[in-house]
Formats: C-alpha cells, sequence, structure tokens
C-alpha cells in the first residue's frame, strides 16, 4: 500500500512539473506558486470501498504525504481543503482555492470499478484561461 502512495505522489509531482514548466508567471504576492490539494471525500462521503478499504482514507494519506513533499521546495505554499475526517461540497472546496488564489488545484480520488485490468490515471483540464493552453498540450 506504501509502494502504491508512493507511486502515486510521483506521478501527480510529475503531473504538475509538466504541466506547469518555468515560464508560468503566476504568483502570489510573495512570489509563491499556491497549491491546494483536495483529498476527496470525506466525513460523511467515504467513497470507493474496495476489500473494506475506504477512499477518503487513501485520498488522506496521499494528500498529506504530497503536501510534505510539496513543502520541501522552496517558493511554493501548500494548502488542504479540509482536515481529516471533515467534508467540504465541491463548491466549498473550489471558493477555498479562489480565496487563496490557486496557481494549481489537484483533487486525489482513487476510483473503483469492475473491471479490474482497468489501470492508469485520469487528469482533467481547467476553466482558467492563463493555463487553458497547458493543460491542453
Amino acid at each position: 500500500m506504501k509502494k502504491l502512495i508512493k507511486t502515486i505522489i510521483y506521478f501527480a509531482i510529475l503531473a504538475v512539473c509538466i504541466i506547469l514548466p518555468n515560464q508560468v508567471s503566476a504568483r502570489d504576492a510573495d512570489g509563491d506558486l499556491v497549491v491546494i490539494i483536495d483529498p476527496g471525500h470525506g466525513g460523511r462521503d467515504g467513497g470507493a470501498v474496495p476489500n473494506g478499504i475506504k477512499e477518503k482514507d487513501v485520498n488522506w494519506n496521499i494528500a498529506v504525504s504530497f503536501k510534505a513533499e510539496l513543502q520541501t521546495y522552496e517558493g511554493v505554499k501548500v494548502y488542504l481543503t479540509k482536515g481529516f475526517g471533515e467534508w467540504n461540497s465541491n463548491t466549498g472546496r473550489g471558493r477555498f482555492g479562489k480565496i487563496l488564489g490557486a496557481d494549481v488545484f489537484i483533487s486525489c480520488h482513487n476510483n473503483s470499478g469492475a473491471n479490474a485490468d482497468a489501470r492508469g490515471a485520469m487528469v482533467f483540464g481547467t476553466v482558467n484561461s492563463q493555463y487553458s493552453e497547458q493543460m491542453k498540450n
């Protein structure tokens, strides 16, 4: 399980590095990149529960590990949308990111399905015109 979480974190960091190359100039007033990490599900919404493992718990562990890793980089501010066991609406999570002036918003989820052969990642784009072209690429 730890190896899976480390692998997911590695690929998430890699995706952020690819999506946000050095020429991106969006920064907060201090000149820092603001990253919001949303541990998907939580509280009363446990998400998928394959083999008795609650998605919300896995998402939380990934988000906290991801935050810890990103905080080791100078010029990056990282926030979680909520605390452990808390639930927040999708609208509330989005508002939180907007209030903090997020440059990057990452929502951690682990989908489950009947097809045991299904593998891979899902990446969604942005409505932020500053990043939309980069996200398409």
